[in-house]
């Protein structure tokens, strides 16, 4: 039995170098550090060599406006069916990770919005020494875009579904109080056209290239500097103009730890994007960004998360927007199997060349009960605000990305 299981792990390994190599991964780039979550002691079942986890969840979700309108709003309720599973290694050295699921919703009375999502994602890390590791991950979707959704137009009669096809590769080396982690990622994203839609001239390929290097100061603080590079193509142009483009993005920054599990992080420096097509001016802008984690009494947690980024849009005009996002969390635990939160998100999206800018306000109320240690109850009640400027740019009769939505969420999810 030794035996066999020496070898599976040494299959095992085999084939995440393979996958890695060969090229199925992550979105996006990112040279950051990333916290190993400890492997859990919880349901699941056990080999020698894996904890493999399946569950599934049923979630029906009320929405009274569907379709994000700002006008005619029309309610619905959905139907959500999450199956997933999970398989994480246990061995002493290197690591691998498998996770596949699907989300698959259904509309009680808009079933043109039905949709059927799915996914399925490897990574791990290969110990060289205890020094160097190698790294990567892998995986394929099928997603559908929601009606609220701001990278694309929506005027098609049916959501637009597309696939992502991933790969992420890097190595991380240790040299005294310094460590070097470098990351090269691949992204393919193909769009379906629908009714009243086209989108093949979406499909495009994302390339990105990171270098991270951090300094240990003391044991709580660690400062890094960091460079990413990416480089966006599309298959066709879009209406005739463009699209493909590449940037940079170069920060400094800080991560202080304090207390016993506090944790503080915050940059600061440049991203730039310069496009293949004349109609769009090279964009260049400050990138910042906080990060916090606080336990400000014994049982309560807060969470935040302030960035910036870059992303495409179907705009006309536009060469993309700026979204600034904050992302807000107060945790309160009442006792070992009941917790409650409340969360805030706010977005501003700036469009460059319309002067079109949006402000999206999100706040969700929730608990969460434990049953038992296989069975989690949720519930949740979700306000979201969007207001653009739009209608003063373009003011076409009932033609605005103005919306509103109310949403309560009941959930439960089986862990075996």
């Amino acid at each position: 039995m030794r035996l066999i299981s020496r070898c599976s792990q040494r299959v095992a390994t085999l084939f995440l170098i393979m996958c890695s190599v060969l090229g199925m991964g992550v979105a996006n780039v990112q040279a950051a550090e990333t916290e190993e979550s400890e492997q859990s002691a919880g349901p699941g079942f056990y080999t020698d060599d894996f904890q493999i986890l399946p569950e599934i969840q049923l979630t029906t979700l009320y929405n009274d406006n569907v379709y994000a309108t700002s006008t005619d709003e029309l309610s619905d309720t959905i139907l959500i069916l999450t199956p997933l599973l999970k398989i994480n290694s246990r061995w002493e050295k290197h690591r691998l990770r498998f996770e596949a699921g699907a989300n698959l919703g259904r509309y009680q009375e808009y079933t043109t919005e039905d949709y059927d999502d799915y996914w399925i994602d490897a990574s791990g890390n290969y110990e060289l020494s205890p020094a160097t590791s190698l790294f990567g991950s892998a995986g394929y979707a099928r997603k559908h875009e929601s009606r609220d959704s701001k990278d694309s137009n929506q005027s098609g009669e049916e959501p637009t579904p597309y696939s992502v096809t991933s790969l992420q590769l890097g190595g991380r080396h240790t040299l005294g109080d310094t460590v070097l982690r470098a990351v090269a990622s691949y992204e393919k994203l193909d769009f379906d056209n629908v009714p009243g839609l086209y989108n093949d001239d979406r499909d495009r390929t994302q390339n990105g290239l990171g270098l991270r290097v951090t300094r240990e100061l003391d044991r709580q603080t660690r400062v890094y500097v960091q460079g990413l590079l990416n480089q966006r193509d599309y298959v066709m142009t879009m209406g005739g103009v463009n699209r493909d483009s590449s940037g940079y993005d170069a920060v400094v920054g800080l991560i202080r730890n304090f207390g016993k599990k506090d944790r503080f992080e915050a940059y600061a420096g440049v991203l730039s994007q310069d496009y293949e097509d004349s109609a769009f001016k090279r964009f260049t802008t400050a990138d910042f960004g906080l990060k916090l984690r606080w336990y400000p009494a014994e049982t309560y947690k807060v969470t935040g998360n302030l960035n910036r980024s870059l992303r495409e849009t179907t705009e006309q005009g536009s060469s993309g927007y700026l979204l600034t996002k904050l992302d807000l969390q107060l945790e309160k635990t009442f006792s070992a199997d009941f917790l409650g939160y409340i969360s805030y998100t706010y977005g501003f999206y700036d469009y460059q060349g319309i002067g079109r800018k949006d402000d999206y306000n999100g706040l969700t109320l929730g608990l969460n009960y434990s049953l038992n240690r296989h069975v989690l109850i949720s519930g949740s009640y979700s306000y979201i605000d969007n207001d653009s400027n739009d209608e003063i740019l373009n003011p076409v009769p009932g033609d605005s990305y103005d919306f509103s939505q109310n949403l309560f969420l009941l959930s439960v999810k089986a862990r075996f």
